[in-house]
């Protein structure tokens, strides 16, 4: 008898209607061969659960999605790996399954603009009835715990509505109208002078879906409200589309009567979710997401009024490609040959690996006043960063300053280099609005802390110091600065505090216990003896929602205590623990028995003095994969002595 001939080559007789591989290994060949497996032309369903694709080409799955797009009602691909390119690879077909009701990709490790992307391409699905997607990556924190607030956040932008969705639904009278009305250009034209106001943003999304260049030129020109917000837009406009916008922009400078109608005064370029799109009456249709409600009020005429120059233009810049991408160059460019009728805003400025010389150009076009929030990644010299910081000391109105692993190399003597920081500490008293500071390894302000902290004139909401050096100076005088007294967040995650007094950390929180709602005191070396010490105080910060000491060396009767001790902080969501240390043997290995006896008896005691929400005990990381076990996390990084 002939051996029986592989799985690939024996065909069933009849076309399948139903095709399900889960949990099981695929070869290569098996891989390929699905795209031209020859009776899958009518299926209805296709599960892959459990198969992992992550080292495979999305190109088989593509090819056989674009043969049964016409027919398919359900796609299954929980579990299976997924990466973001992959994804990003099916989703032209994915969008051209229009009978598909059925579409699960959760357990897949995608990013927030990967799983938006996604969304975006299901806008004209409109038969789908179950959608089953994964968090984003962004929701999750190094060691791989999920953040409930993040996640929300993340969460909440995902499903909100878009302008895409109302792809979903049968087009209502207005939209009918508008297609109607575009398909004679010419009309269209004519007819923005007397469009109702209620028409505008649907004509306007109608003309760029089908690219009707002319009539987006006059409708720019006509545009009857404050702002125009393109950036919203950013995922279906492409530069092309940016340029026509712009170019009817350039056409109504070129005019001497401007249309009655026109009252534009702020173009929106940064892809913010606000509702403009999705309001379409003309009652609220210029209303902006919260986030730029002050922005709003400052630009928005009068009804009998109309635009003012300056245009402002709002972005916000991430400097971090060499050279900058087609985008931004071309933005530069154009406002550059406009100098005087376009003002740059910048709302969030994040800075990293450009020339100091290209980062001064783009400083000098913007209005400084206007950046709220500023992120700094840099390696300078001392003299580059006491003249970059002439211009963070203009930025009057910025909330948050973020600063992250700069790295400073000196080539001055002592003088001048206390004359650099002492200009560099000076700005910070020119700070009048900043309520959020992030220090991330820079070890530029040790010695100088307190200075920096005193010379603030509002009082802080966030103070986060990590993978920081403190000074005895710093550490002691941190409880005497008094815009520490309203903080809400206060982060010192992997600053080294073993040596250090718990005193001033004693008075910081009761300075604080009234609005403190996150503590993270993650890897600082914290002893028994100061953890002790601290928990009378903590006690009483009746506010506290996160609270995380993992990575620290705690014994068992101080984790006891410190449970217990939480009694009264009921408002708590995301606890994070470490594993006793009597969870490890002598040459500090996990025991695994030890370690779920213990963790049980500290859950016991905590569930006898209040209801907890989300609880997690770190271990010490893996001697095998230099992961954590993460007690109460299902998606535990490490689980190598777990049984199978």
């Amino acid at each position: 008898m002939s051996p029986p001939k592989p799985l690939s080559h024996r065909h069933p007789k009849t076309p399948l209607k139903t095709l399900s591989i889960t949990n099981c290994r695929l070869s290569d060949s098996d891989w390929n061969y699905l795209s031209r497996f020859p009776n899958t032309r009518q299926l209805k369903h296709l599960e892959l659960r459990g198969i992992k694709l992550t080292n495979f080409s999305p190109e088989p799955l593509k090819i056989l999605l674009e043969t049964v797009a016409a027919t398919l009602k359900s796609l299954d691909l929980e579990t299976c790996r997924m990466t973001d390119s992959q994804l990003q690879a099916l989703l032209p077909v994915l969008s051209r399954c229009s009978q598909i009701r059925v579409l699960s990709f959760h357990g897949n490790r995608i990013s927030m603009s990967a799983l938006r992307d996604l969304l975006l391409h299901t806008a004209r699905l409109s038969q789908l009835s179950i959608e089953l997607y994964p968090a984003p990556l962004e929701s999750y924190d190094a060691q791989g715990a999920i953040h409930p607030g993040r996640c929300s956040q993340l969460c909440a932008e995902l499903t909100a509505k878009t302008p895409e969705d109302e792809q979903r639904t049968p087009p209502t009278l207005q939209e009918l109208a508008g297609r109607s009305l575009l398909k004679d250009k010419s009309r269209a034209i004519l007819a923005l002078e007397d469009l109702p106001i209620q028409l505008f943003p649907p004509l306007f999304m109608e003309a760029l879906n089908q690219r009707h260049t002319e009539v987006l030129k006059k409708m720019v020109q006509a545009w009857p409200f404050t702002r125009l917000p393109l950036g919203a837009l950013m995922n279906t406009l492409q530069l092309g589309m940016i340029r026509v916008a712009l170019d009817g922009l350039d056409m109504l400078a070129a005019q001497q009567d401007r249309p009655r109608r026109w009252k534009l005064q702020v173009l929106d370029l940064r892809k913010v979710h606000g509702n403009f799109w999705r309001t379409w009456s003309g009652a609220v249709v210029d209303a902006c997401s919260p986030g730029v409600m002050k922005e709003r009020q400052t630009v928005k005429a009068s009804p009998d009024t109309g635009p003012t120059l300056p245009l402002k233009v709002l972005v916000n810049l991430c400097l971090q490609q060499r050279p900058l991408n087609a985008f931004l160059s071309f933005l530069f460019h154009w406002v550059d040959e406009r100098k005087g009728l376009i003002q740059l805003c910048c709302k969030k400025l994040q800075m990293c690996s450009l020339p100091v010389c290209t980062i001064e150009k783009i400083l000098e076009r913007l209005d400084l006043d206007f950046i709220q929030q500023l992120d700094v990644q840099c390696f300078w010299r001392l003299s580059t960063l006491a003249t970059f910081a002439t211009y963070w000391g203009q930025m009057s109105n910025l909330r948050k300053l973020f600063f992250s692993h700069v790295y400073v190399s000196a080539y001055a003597s002592q003088e001048e280099r206390d004359q650099l920081m002492d200009d560099i500490t000076s700005q910070f008293a020119k700070m009048d609005s900043l309520r959020r500071l992030y220090l991330d390894g820079v070890f530029l302000l040790e010695g100088r802390l307190c200075q920096v902290l005193r010379l603030l004139k509002t009082p802080l909401e966030t103070l986060s110091i990590t993978n920081c050096q403190l000074s005895d100076p710093d550490w002691n005088d941190l409880s005497g600065s008094p815009n520490l007294d309203q903080l809400i967040h206060l982060t010192l995650w992997g600053s080294t505090l073993t040596s250090f007094s718990p005193e001033p950390l004693v008075i910081l929180l009761e300075n604080a216990a009234a609005t403190l709602e996150t503590l993270n005191l993650q890897d600082c070396g914290i002893t028994n003896s100061q953890l002790q010490a601290i928990l009378p105080v903590l006690s009483c910060c009746s506010q506290l929602r996160v609270l995380s000491f993992n990575g620290n060396d705690i014994s068992m009767s101080v984790l006891s205590n410190l449970l217990l001790h939480t009694s009264r902080l009921t408002r708590l969501s995301l606890e994070k623990y470490p594993a006793p240390l009597e969870t490890y043997d002598a040459q500090g290995a996990i025991h695994p028995g030890r370690l779920f006896q213990l963790i049980d008896e500290l859950m016991e005691i905590l569930r006898d003095v209040r209801e907890p929400k989300h609880v997690l005990f770190y271990t010490k990381p893996c001697h095998r994969c230099g992961n954590w076990f993460i007690y109460n996390l299902p998606s535990s990084p490490c689980r190598c002595w777990l049984p199978a």
